[in-house]
C-alpha cells in the first residue's frame, strides 16, 4: 500500500503540534490578549497615592499617606497627628493597633497623639482583629499578656474598650492616655498594669471599670471619670489632684492616695466601706468634701473614720454598735435606712396584730368608745369596749392600721401623733390592746421611736464626727 507524501505529513506533525500547544497556551493567551485589549500606560493603570496627612517626626511636620500610617503603627513607630487638621485626616482604626497587642515580644511601642481612634476594640467581627479575637485565642479562664507599652495621648476614642472577662489582662509596660477621651465604656476590671499608669486629664464619658484592679501609683491628676467602678481597687499612693469622679463607686477599696487636692465627688458612693491607714488623709479628704458642699459623701467619710475606730473598741461596745448605730444608719452615711426599717417593721408587726384579730379569746386588740362622743347610738351598753373579732379583707385592714397606731404612739398626753391620727376615723374610739398583743405594741412602739428619732439626729445634724 502506497501512502502518499501529504498523508504522512499529517500523521508526523498533527501529535507534534498538539504536544507543543499545550506549553504555548498561556503565551498565545496573553498575546491574543495583548492584540485585543492593548495595555494602558502607566498613569491611567495607578493613581498617585496622596499624602495630604500631617504628622510630626523627629520635630519636623511631615505630609504622608493613610497608608503610611498604617504601616508605621505595624512597625511600631510614633504616630503623632497635628492637632490642627480635619478629624478624618487623624482617623485610625482599632485593629491597627490590636494587631501589634497580639504579639507576644519583649518589645514594642504603641505611640499614637492626636488621634481619633474608631472601631470597637471589644465587639468586632470575629474575621477582624480586636479584643475579641485577642481573647478568643486563648483558652478560658487563662491570663493574657500585652507586652507593648501603650501611649495613646490627647486621643478621642469612639467605640468600646473591652479587655477582660473572664480573662485576667496584664500590661506588661506603661500605659500612658494622657488628654485623651473616651466615649464608650471602658472596661479594665482584674487587669494587672505592671508599669507606669498615666491617665493624666483623661475623660471617661460613659463609665470605666477598674474593679479589683491594683491601682498603685497610678497619676489620674486632671482626669474626669464619669461612673468610674473602685469596687475592691487598691488605690494606695494614688495622685487625685483635681480628680473629678461621678458617680463613681468606692465600695471595699484600699483608699490611701499620695495627692488629693480639690476633688469634685458628685454622686459618688460606697466611701463609708473604704479601707485605709493614714487617718489624717482621710480626714483632710473629709473636710474638703465638705467644704466644697458634698455632704452625702462628707457623711460617708464620717463613717468610715468611725468604723476604723470601730475595730478598737470591746466586744459588747461592738455589739452594741453594730445592732443600734451601724446597722440603722451605716453610722450616719444613710440615715434613710432607718426610715426603710421603720417601714418594715409596719409590716412586719401586721402580721401577730392579724392573728390577733383572727382569733377568740380573753385578749386583743379592742375597739374602746369615748364617752364624750357626738353620736352617743354608736358603741352603747355592752359595745362600750368591743373586741374586735373580723375574718376575712377586715383582718388585713385593722391590724395594719393598728401597727400604724403603735408606730407612732410618740407624744404625752394630748400632743400624741397616735391621737391625732385617729382624727381620720370616721367614728370616735380608740384601739387598745391587751396581753400578749399589748407587750408586742410596745416593744414596737419603742422601736419605731428610736429608729425616727436617729434619722432625725442622723439627717439633720453630725452626731458622730
Amino acid at each position: 500500500m502506497k501512502i502518499s507524501i501529504k498523508t504522512l505529513s499529517f500523521i508526523v506533525f498533527i501529535p507534534l503540534l498538539l504536544l507543543i500547544f499545550p506549553l504555548h497556551s498561556q503565551a498565545v493567551e496573553e498575546a491574543s490578549t495583548r492584540f485585543l485589549f492593548p495595555l494602558q500606560s502607566p498613569a491611567e493603570e495607578e493613581e498617585p497615592v496622596q499624602k495630604d496627612i500631617q504628622i510630626l517626626i523627629d520635630d519636623e511636620v511631615i505630609k504622608v499617606s493613610r497608608e503610611d500610617i498604617k504601616e508605621r503603627i505595624y512597625n511600631e513607630e510614633p504616630v503623632h497627628f497635628i492637632e490642627k487638621q480635619e478629624e478624618a485626616k487623624r482617623t485610625i482604626q482599632s485593629v491597627w493597633i490590636t494587631r501589634i497587642l497580639r504579639r507576644e515580644s519583649d518589645i514594642g511601642k504603641i505611640d499614637i497623639k492626636n488621634a481619633i481612634i474608631t472601631g470597637s476594640f471589644g465587639s468586632l467581627p470575629d474575621d477582624s482583629s480586636g479584643w475579641t479575637k485577642i481573647l478568643k485565642t486563648f483558652a478560658a479562664g487563662s491570663r493574657i499578656r500585652i507586652y507593648p507599652s501603650i501611649h495613646i495621648i490627647n486621643s478621642l476614642i469612639k467605640d468600646d474598650v473591652l479587655v477582660v472577662s473572664p480573662f485576667r489582662v496584664t500590661f506588661e509596660k506603661d500605659v500612658d492616655f494622657t488628654d485623651t477621651i473616651f466615649m464608650e465604656e471602658v472596661n479594665f476590671e482584674s487587669a494587672i498594669f505592671k508599669g507606669k499608669k498615666l491617665f493624666i486629664g483623661t475623660k471617661f464619658e460613659n463609665g470605666i471599670n477598674f474593679r479589683n484592679v491594683n491601682l498603685i501609683g497610678i497619676n489620674l491628676r486632671d482626669a474626669i471619670l464619669h461612673g468610674v467602678n473602685l469596687n475592691g481597687s487598691d488605690l494606695t499612693g494614688v495622685d487625685l489632684s483635681k480628680t473629678v469622679f461621678v458617680n463613681a463607686d468606692f465600695s471595699q477599696s484600699k483608699f490611701d492616695p499620695a495627692k488629693t487636692g480639690v476633688n469634685i465627688l458628685l454622686g459618688a458612693r460606697g466611701l463609708s466601706s473604704i479601707k485605709f491607714e493614714d487617718i489624717e488623709e482621710v480626714v483632710t479628704f473629709r473636710d474638703k468634701a465638705r467644704t466644697a458642699g458634698f455632704r452625702y459623701q462628707e457623711r460617708q467619710l464620717t463613717a468610715a473614720l468611725r468604723k476604723k475606730r470601730f475595730h478598737t473598741s470591746s466586744f459588747s461596745e461592738h455589739i452594741f454598735q453594730n445592732l443600734f448605730i451601724n446597722y440603722p444608719t451605716d453610722y450616719g452615711a444613710n440615715p434613710w435606712r432607718s426610715l426603710g426599717i421603720f417601714g418594715a417593721l409596719l409590716l412586719i408587726f401586721t402580721l401577730p396584730y392579724s392573728i390577733a384579730i383572727e382569733t377568740k379569746g380573753d385578749d386583743g386588740i379592742w375597739k374602746v368608745w369615748s364617752r364624750e362622743r357626738l353620736r352617743t347610738d354608736l358603741g352603747t351598753g355592752v359595745k362600750e369596749r368591743e373586741l374586735i373579732y373580723r375574718r376575712g379583707l377586715p383582718v388585713l385592714v385593722y391590724s395594719f392600721y393598728f401597727s400604724i397606731l403603735s408606730a407612732f404612739h410618740i407624744g404625752w398626753r394630748d400632743l400624741n401623733v397616735g391621737s391625732w391620727i385617729t382624727r381620720i376615723q370616721p367614728q370616735e374610739y380608740t384601739m387598745k390592746a391587751t396581753g400578749w398583743v399589748r407587750i408586742a405594741s410596745g416593744s414596737h412602739s419603742l422601736l419605731s421611736i428610736y429608729l425616727l428619732a436617729l434619722w432625725v439626729l442622723t439627717y439633720f445634724g453630725r452626731p458622730f464626727e
